[in-house]
């Protein structure tokens, strides 16, 4: 039932089996899965719990906790349960590779890389263990190595849609835009629905060569696979900001507002926007809402937001010119 996606109904059928059988540790444990599967993390600890009671010593059960915990962003307990399940099956790779990525949600990127290279040593050819030592090189900045990485994953497996994209990030991040656009547009063919691939490429698009409206293209598709996310409007808002269609720019950043009602670019931007259609006061008060935000940073972006909001103020700042950031 569960490959049916009927986790509900399949909770059902656990249920009954666990009222047959009170201790049947494997009824609680597939009910928790399907309850993983509903994205219902917490609730599924309690049948995890109620496994690991019966079973002590059921490593997947561990494993597939520690995942719920990860979930929950506990990611300092979720490294506890992980080790846990890897006490009891070493080689169980597929744990070590998830306590990796806690270790990078904490920024703990050199121990994550230490996870990876234990994997390696016993098989230089795990795709997932290169895949993600890759993207710890990559948020340690050392976009050339990791690119390597990424390569000999993509050598595994030529449709493996993550690393194209990854190798891409790294790409952007050394100003190699053409091979970077070149990387997603490879991720894209193998997997149409990747959205941050079109967002990537519609900010190479926007900001190095000033093709708005192609960008603009790009972070629709974005948006149309995931409407939920407010980067994409906020980056689409910035695109329509630089064609000068103040009014459809703010629209996409009341959207980026709904769905992260604490985002200062989103704040920043659609001031200037405002700014633009000579609504001086919603625009003070867009400013206002940054300063707000950032109270007691003394950054660029901070001091910059002050003196437009000064100027507005004084009406002396008619002559800005956009800088979107």
């Amino acid at each position: 039932m569960n490959d049916l996606n009927r986790y509900e109904e399949a909770i059902n059928d656990f249920d009954k089996s666990i009222s047959l059988e009170p201790n049947d540790a494997l009824a609680y444990y597939n009910k928790a899965l399907s309850l993983t599967s509903l994205k219902e993390y917490e609730k599924s600890l309690i049948f995890f719990d109620k496994t690991l009671t019966i079973i002590p010593d059921f490593e997947h059960a561990w494993f597939h906790k520690a995942i719920s915990i990860q979930k929950l962003k506990k990611f300092e307990e979720s490294i506890v349960l992980f080790d846990k399940a890897i006490e009891l099956r070493p080689d169980f790779t597929e744990v070590i590779i998830f306590k990796g990525n806690s270790l990078e949600k904490l920024g703990r990127f050199h121990e994550a890389i230490e996870q990876y290279d234990a994997i390696l040593a016993l098989n230089a050819n795990d795709n997932d263990a290169l895949f993600n030592k890759g993207v710890s090189l990559r948020l340690l900045d050392q976009n050339e190595l990791a690119i390597q990485y990424f390569d000999k994953a993509i050598d595994i497996d030529s449709k493996d849609a993550n690393s194209h994209f990854n190798k891409g990030f790294c790409l952007q991040n050394l100003n190699e835009h053409v091979k970077a656009i070149e990387s997603y547009e490879k991720c894209i063919c193998i997997d149409e629905n990747y959205s941050f691939a079109y967002q990537k490429k519609g900010n190479i698009l926007a900001e190095i060569d000033g093709q708005w409206t192609d960008a603009i293209r790009c972070y629709d598709k974005a948006i149309n696979i995931d409407p939920e996310n407010e980067d994409f409007f906020l980056d689409k808002g910035i695109a329509l900001l630089n064609l000068q269609k103040y009014g459809e720019a703010i629209h996409c950043f009341d959207r980026t507002l709904q769905l992260n009602y604490n985002y200062d670019k989103a704040y920043y931007n659609r001031g200037l926007a405002l700014f633009k259609l000579k609504k001086y006061d919603a625009s003070v008060k867009a400013f206002d809402k940054v300063i707000e935000l950032n109270r007691g940073s003394y950054d660029v972006y901070f001091n910059r937001v002050s003196i437009i909001r000064i100027y507005i103020k004084i009406q002396f700042f008619f002559n800005y010119k956009n800088f979107p950031i």
